[in-house]
């Protein structure tokens, strides 16, 4: 099983209040923490902004080995920059048989690519009418 999830970031962010431990959506990353504590799923996929403090995670987490890497959507082609943390807990009884680090794979879904806009609009006027 695999719990995948973007814990609500918005006082870590740039665009945000900053408030980051103040905030009440902490409160809610404190509640997940909580609900992967319990439920201790083999693997989990966690997507967080980029100044998310990596230290929290693997603190409240520790039974998991955490690889972490940082992406955005136009490293693959597309036309928007979106620059996310990406962590990968493995679960350290779980898992003793998949130990390799995130870092090695990234490179393998990357690629240069340059689109437009045009990638969005695929539909003619002959299809509105």
């Amino acid at each position: 099983m695999v719990h995948l999830a973007g814990t609500v970031c918005v006082a870590h962010s740039s665009m945000g209040d900053n408030e980051r431990e103040q905030a009440i959506s902490f409160a809610h990353f404190l509640v997940w923490c909580g609900l992967r504590r319990r439920l201790e799923e083999p693997l989990i996929v966690h997507e967080c902004v980029d100044t998310f403090p990596r230290e929290q995670v693997t603190t409240l987490l520790d039974m998991y080995d955490w690889t972490w890497s940082i992406m955005s959507p136009h490293q693959h082609g597309f036309p928007i920059k979106r620059v996310r943390q990406w962590a990968v807990g493995r679960h350290k009884v779980k898992t003793l048989g998949f130990r390799t680090l995130l870092n090695i794979f990234t490179p393998m879904f990357t690629r240069a690519k340059q689109c437009d806009w045009d990638i969005f609009f695929w539909e003619n006027l002959g299809h509105w009418y």
